[in-house]
């Protein structure tokens, strides 16, 4: 299963995090606006 982390919300990917053994490389900004934005916001405006 594939998921795009810009897309989700904060809360969503910690849940995700939980049960996957995936390794997150960064190459680029992403922070968390709130439990309800997705981690994108930035990317997106």
């Amino acid at each position: 299963m594939r998921h795009n982390l810009l897309e989700c919300a904060f809360v969503d990917a910690i849940e995700w995090f939980k049960k996957t053994d995936t390794v997150i490389v960064p190459v680029g900004s992403c922070e968390k606006h709130g439990a309800h934005v997705p981690l994108g916001t930035d990317s997106f405006t």
